[in-house]
């Protein structure tokens, strides 16, 4: 319940689970029912776009291991956030390149940092990671087509205190 003022879920979500809850509003808020999978993530076969939405660095490394250099997967899409800033990482997993950078970007999670609870997340930049992800959904999935054409940056950086947003090719 604490966490209502820096997430996009209702009072009415509290107490169930945030993939069930979600699968809720996309449907209000769209018609359409996506497949929601309450289950932690143990390694299971991973294909088209891969959204790493996640509060651990081990888990991302397991997904990591799961997309890399599969070719099932079009690109893994990975956020990072804490108080008023976030990363998004969208390394494609069979480019030896961007293999290479995005290993570089994964630790242990006993390297994170600890944020207070108040500093983890506000409002504004859930939002900002959510529509700059989706944004990057609409690249990677209109790839070879009319609409596609658009690069894909290989890291996106925003920073409201700076008023800071960078794009790393």
């Amino acid at each position: 319940e604490h966490n209502l003022p820096n997430q996009w879920f209702r009072r009415q979500d509290v107490g169930t689970s945030k993939v069930l809850a979600l699968r809720e509003i996309v449907r209000d808020f769209s018609g359409v029912d996506i497949v929601a999978v309450p289950e932690k993530y143990e390694g299971q076969p991973l294909r088209g776009i891969v959204i790493a939405a996640v509060d651990h660095m081990d888990t991302r490394r397991m997904i990591w291991e799961a997309v890399r250099e599969r070719i099932a997967v079009k690109r893994l899409l990975e956020g990072r956030m804490g108080g008023e800033g976030f990363f998004i990482f969208a390394p494609n997993p069979c480019d030896p390149t961007d293999i290479e950078r995005y290993e570089r970007e994964l630790f242990p999670q006993s390297e994170a940092a600890e944020l207070p609870c108040t500093a983890r997340a506000v409002i504004y930049t859930t939002l900002a990671i959510g529509a700059e992800m989706a944004q990057l959904v609409k690249r990677v999935a209109t790839i070879g087509t009319p609409q596609g054409g658009r690069r894909i940056p290989f890291v996106t950086m925003r920073d409201f205190a700076s008023l800071e947003t960078q794009y790393g090719m």
